[in-house]
């Protein structure tokens, strides 16, 4: 018979508050056949969340908000709704204290700026992601 899936789970949510840095991760990633969603801020993150299941959240820290920690709590969030998703953060500086915080999250991989890409592949394909 027909396989139906409402909602699909291959999926990689990319927040970012910086568009360039955003657009170009998109891309490569969606090069690579990974389907990508993309948010902004956190409340069009959150959005995103609900609606759908994703494998993985890939979130900056700093998403423009006062706390310079929106990510973390984005995060957070995103653990409720689905516990199994697997988490990057990435930020231009991390303190001790932060990265504690991540790691008490769960948050599977910690990158700093500048982020490359070849780490969140070798990562999409560990969890089986990519190809």
């Amino acid at each position: 018979g027909d396989f139906i899936m409402t909602k699909q789970i291959s999926n990689l949510l990319l927040v970012d508050n910086e568009e360039g840095l955003r657009l170009a991760f998109a891309k490569v990633f969606r090069n690579k056949g990974v389907t990508v969603d993309e948010a902004g801020d956190p409340r069009e993150a959150l959005r995103l969340l609900q609606q759908n299941s994703y494998a993985v959240l890939l979130t900056d820290l700093r998403l423009g908000g006062s706390s310079g920690k929106e990510g973390l709590e984005l995060i957070r969030q995103a653990r409720d709704t689905n516990p199994n998703i697997h988490t990057i953060l990435w930020s231009g500086y991390s303190d001790e204290t932060t990265r504690k915080q991540a790691e008490d999250l769960g948050v599977d991989i910690q990158l700093e700026k500048p982020v490359s890409t070849d780490r969140v592949e070798t990562a999409l394909r560990n969890w089986g992601i990519m190809n």
